[in-house]
């Protein structure tokens, strides 16, 4: 990732960013880490199971950062959307020129993927991902795909509807995020991503413990909560983020049951 080391606190921002999120997932779970974890699913903990199980709640909680808004949006944002969509636009339409020309497409796309079935960087994995299922002529449509779709969205964000000023636009979207602004904003962030996480780790855990999912019981001679489901949350999710406490696992585990049994009432 990164030459300098990483704050066990940031770690999740690195596997935010991660172009190959399991295998990064995986670095930061060894032996040692994955043998605590089937003591306490118990008899019938797999060890592909188990990782699966990890990626699962570690890839929700990720999820949970990146479509929860983090502040209000401003007179910037949209103008960068705006920007975006006008620059990929013509991008586009010089890569429909590229397509066109065979020629300027077989130059253009040859050294990259001569390389790209051995090629160790970045890159190289990117072009293989575009080539793996087409032919090599595809690969600067697929590109180009990807580009037509993120126009649409940067469009459709800072797009004005129909009947609807740019400023009604604005306080609209403002108003949907205004509440993480407050002075508690971050918290109530936190809490809501850790209860997705949390969320996704119960269905793993119900599928591969004979132990309920239950917050626990907090010992203070112990100076901790002891139960396996609680444990291992918090094995997994502490690992990525230092910031989240025992008492914060065993909160969101409680929020999400009391979830479920309130969807089992309403018949949902």
């Amino acid at each position: 990732m990164t030459g300098k080391k990483t704050e066990a606190s940031e770690i999740w921002r690195e596997l935010y960013l991660s172009p190959d999120l399991e295998a990064d997932i995986d670095k930061h779970f060894d032996e040692e880490k994955l043998a605590e974890l089937f003591r306490l699913i118990g008899p019938k903990a797999k060890k592909w199971t188990a990782i699966k199980g990890i990626r699962a709640t570690i890839r929700a909680y990720l999820w949970a950062r990146f479509t929860l808004p983090e502040r209000t949006p401003g007179e910037a944002e949209f103008t960068r959307m705006e920007r975006f969509a006008r620059s990929g636009e013509r991008f586009s339409r010089e890569i429909t020129g590229l397509i066109r020309s065979s020629d300027a497409d077989k130059r253009l796309m040859h050294e990259r993927l001569e390389t790209a079935y051995w090629g160790p960087t970045r890159g190289d994995k990117i072009y293989r991902q575009f080539s793996h299922q087409g032919g090599p002529g595809s690969v600067l449509i697929r590109i180009q795909e990807l580009v037509d779709l993120l126009v649409e969205s940067a469009n459709k964000a800072a797009s004005v509807a129909s009947g609807e000023s740019s400023d009604e636009l604005r306080a609209s979207y403002a108003a949907k995020a205004s509440w993480f602004t407050r002075t508690r904003d971050r918290r109530i962030l936190d809490k809501q991503c850790l209860e997705d996480a949390v969320l996704r780790f119960s269905t793993f855990w119900r599928l591969v413990s004979v132990h309920p999912v239950t917050p626990g019981k907090y010992y203070p001679e112990h100076g901790q909560f002891i139960g396996n489901a609680a444990q291992a949350a918090y094995l997994i999710l502490h690992t990525i983020d230092h910031r989240i406490t025992q008492r914060k696992i065993a909160s969101a585990i409680s929020a999400v049951n009391r979830r479920r049994k309130g969807n089992k009432m309403s018949g949902g």
